[in-house]
């Protein structure tokens, strides 16, 4: 009867270590490797025998080798204010700067994804390579090595279509010549849409495409004799390497057609631009931005990509990247629906051929941005608003003579579905 209940005590208590043993392995697995591992459980010895001869000769159990392949659920990995996504092995896609506010205005730099928020609260924090988010949608740079989940989350890249917009206004501003004659005011209405298809390669790239569209009206000034709309059609391609240890690359291709469209466009139209960056993960909470972007304008621009994301928790996230920093604090649920509040700017420059009159020529509009602003999503739909301030702005021509433009309000707002 001893030897009876030692025999199952023994076999409960081999059964209880290899179990142990897998759970184990299978959550370290998850914060290495989330979509395939394979796990070999070394044999598991007890003393079953009451002899003291036959207690110290082991039993093994057969090795045990196991493939699972692991997908993000809702019930498993959720994150303080994020969707989950299946993460794909071996990639961490780049943060979006904002495609509005604090961030990229459509045509000028990177645009990639956005932060994925839910209505749960974090069950675990995993730790493996999958990028902070960003900016109202929350535009891009780049991945990395494992990191924690910042104020918008982690910045899985979302494979299929995504359609964003967003309208806003700059409102009237006096402008005057740089001998200072004053020249009238001039108020700008803007829209600019976004229709991106991302994708994976073999080995586990990632590439997307994306159609553009920009709208600007323009009333005044009253000299220059400027048109009362132009637009821009662009087309955005990105490609983004794998994570090769703590590095990982962008490049981004931008060519697009800024004009009035009152004549066939000509060799002025049309902007060429270009990106590039290296992305290194240093630790859970730093993502460093090494690269630059060219910007095809009247005044062709080299200007830095770079700079640094630090994301202390789950709620703040310190994203001091050049042209786009933004600062992002996660407010909860208020209403039933996650929500931030950010503090972004932006250096923005864009160009168009216009009709002056009497003559073509090409315009370059120049400022900087400061906004204040709110974003929320719910059932797969992204929203913002913002206000904010825009100064330094100058519009400068090829061949005609430049103005300043007075500081103005601004005030903008956008979807993402």
């Amino acid at each position: 009867m001893v030897s009876l209940f030692r025999w199952i005590g023994g076999l409960v208590l081999a059964s209880t270590i290899a179990y142990s043993s897998a759970c184990s392995a299978f959550f370290d697995d998850q914060k290495s490797d989330p979509i395939v591992e394979t796990r070999q459980h070394q044999a598991v010895t007890r003393f079953l025998d009451d002899s003291f001869a036959d207690r110290d000769a082991p039993i093994d159990l057969p090795l045990l080798t196991e493939r699972v392949d692991f997908t993000v659920a809702d019930s498993l990995f959720v994150v303080r204010g994020q969707n989950s996504t299946t993460r794909v092995q071996g990639t961490t896609p780049p943060y979006d700067p904002p495609a509005s506010s604090g961030g990229t205005t459509f045509g000028q730099g990177p645009v990639l994804m956005s932060p994925q928020p839910l209505t749960q609260q974090p069950v675990m924090t995993p730790q493996w390579p999958v990028m902070p988010g960003v900016d109202p949608w929350a535009g891009q740079a780049g991945p990395a090595g494992p990191t924690q989940f910042g104020a918008v989350g982690p910045q899985p890249y979302r494979y299929g279509w995504q359609l964003k917009f967003d309208v806003g206004n700059i409102f009237n501003a006096g402008t005057e010549t740089t001998t200072g004659t004053k020249t009238g005011d001039m108020n700008v209405l803007e829209f600019n849409g976004e229709l991106r298809y991302t994708a994976p390669l073999p080995n586990h790239w990632i590439w997307s495409l994306a159609p553009q569209f920009g709208y600007r009206g323009w009333s005044g000034p009253l000299t220059p004799n400027l048109p009362g709309a132009v637009y821009r059609t662009g087309l955005d391609v990105g490609l983004t390497t794998p994570a090769m240890g703590p590095y990982t690359i962008e490049l981004g291709f931008n060519p697009t057609i800024g004009t009035d469209f009152d004549r066939k466009p000509a060799s002025n139209a049309f902007m060429w631009d270009g990106r590039g960056a290296v992305f290194i993960r240093t630790a859970p909470q730093w993502l460093w931005v090494i690269g630059a972007q060219y910007w095809d304008r009247v005044h062709d621009q080299v200007v830095p990509w770079a700079g640094v994301v630090f994301t202390p928790d789950d709620r703040w996230e310190i994203r001091a990247v050049f042209p786009n920093p933004q600062v992002s604090a996660f407010l909860g649920t208020p209403w039933g629906v996650p929500a931030w509040l950010y503090l972004a700017g932006e250096y923005h420059v864009e160009a168009y051929e216009i009709n002056m009159g009497k003559s073509y020529d090409q315009i370059e509009l120049k400022d900087w941005r400061l906004v204040l602003g709110l974003r929320t999503e719910q059932n797969g739909v992204t929203s913002f608003i913002e206000g904010g301030w825009v100064f330094d702005r100058r519009a400068r021509f090829r061949t005609a003579s430049d103005i300043n433009i007075d500081d103005g309000f601004i005030v903008r707002g956008g979807m993402r579905f």
